[in-house]
């Protein structure tokens, strides 16, 4: 608890992830360490990551490697990885669900070979203007289609 709240975790915040507390206080720290400096958006200030780490404390239970290689698939896409929630799903489970809506609502499939680069771009931008889709599950993803098909129709050049 003691280590908990020394990172400036609130009392209600360690309550809420109470499973920090049966975690070994040093590896806390560690991980505080290691996710500050993987989630930093200002290099010049060593604790730009620690907002992050305040509102999404279970990403403190999270290992170094795993966090990294999330943080790396935003990147290589281009995409913000900066909301909490966004960091703790596997990248598989974000993979499946850009497949999705590439699938389901972008109708990648009827798309001719010359068109299928500029729908998946279109796609990633959807999700960039979007971020917070890759937080249902695609159960959820299923029940929103129709408003989903909708809002990407809004990009300029999708085609459909």
């Amino acid at each position: 608890y003691q280590s908990l709240s020394a990172l400036g975790l609130s009392d209600d915040k360690i309550a809420t992830q109470a499973h920090l507390l049966g975690r070994d206080p040093d590896t806390i720290k560690r991980n505080y360490q290691d996710h500050i400096r993987l989630l930093r958006s200002n290099y010049q200030d060593r604790n730009s990551g620690k907002s992050i780490l305040l509102q999404q404390a279970a990403l403190l239970g999270v290992s170094p490697n795993t966090l990294e290689a999330n943080v790396q698939w935003f990147a290589d896409r281009n995409l913000d990885h900066c909301n909490g929630m966004l960091l703790g799903t596997k990248t598989q489970t974000k993979r499946k669900k850009l497949a999705w809506v590439l699938r389901e609502v972008f109708d990648y499939r009827t798309h001719p070979q010359d068109q299928k680069r500029e729908v998946i771009n279109n796609m990633y931008r959807f999700v960039a203007d979007n971020s917070r889709l890759i937080i249902p599950s695609i159960k959820e993803l299923e029940r929103k289609k129709d408003k989903l098909v909708e809002k990407a129709k809004a990009i300029k050049s999708y085609k459909k």
